[in-house]
């Protein structure tokens, strides 16, 4: 996060546990999920989506001026065609099954529009790669954040039994709480 940068957040569906944190970065904007389409209605369902697009295009435009557009993961690319026109960065965090099973139609056409990727590993990376058309000069690999202030000390290893060299991951999970 750089504070001088003028920050802003779509989110595609509810905002979740983190809406208050991006709220204090900038203004957030919910597209909401898609009004169900009604068949039999006066609209074709291609006609249907392209109305909310817009909708959803004209929402974003409010928030002035875009110059970079991190799209978080490949599912969200179904945002694309509602984006402004400014380089997009999409982070890709999923493997085979999230890209072959779990991503929409509507992302799935467009998650070879981005301008580049960051992929979370190099599995990630291979496998998008093995899946889609893009130069893979457009894709790099960055490992994801670790919160180094959440990193034991030596004193926690010891703590622990392990050797004050040992290599520890340490994560939380909503189901298991703190893990070491």
């Amino acid at each position: 996060y750089r504070p001088d940068w003028r920050m802003s957040t779509l989110f595609l569906d509810l905002g979740g546990t983190l809406e208050e944190e991006f709220a204090a970065l900038g203004p957030v904007l919910f597209a909401g999920p898609l009004a169900p389409y009604t068949a039999g209605h006066r609209l074709t369902h291609r006609a249907h989506v392209r109305k909310q697009i817009r909708h959803l295009r004209r929402r974003i435009g409010e928030l002035g001026p875009i110059d970079l557009s991190h799209v978080h993961c490949a599912g969200s690319m179904r945002a694309y065609p509602a984006l402004p026109e400014a380089p997009i960065l999409c982070h890709l965090h999923e493997l085979d099954v999230g890209l072959d099973l779990h991503l929409g139609p509507l992302a799935a056409r467009h998650l070879r529009d981005a301008s580049r990727y960051i992929a979370v590993s190099d599995g990630v990376r291979e496998t998008f790669l093995s899946l889609f058309d893009v130069d893979p000069a457009l894709v790099e690999r960055q490992w994801g954040f670790v919160d180094a202030v959440r990193l034991p000390d030596d004193a926690d290893r010891t703590v622990l039994g392990l050797p004050e060299d040992a290599f520890v991951v340490d994560a939380e999970s909503p189901v298991f709480g703190d893990l070491a």
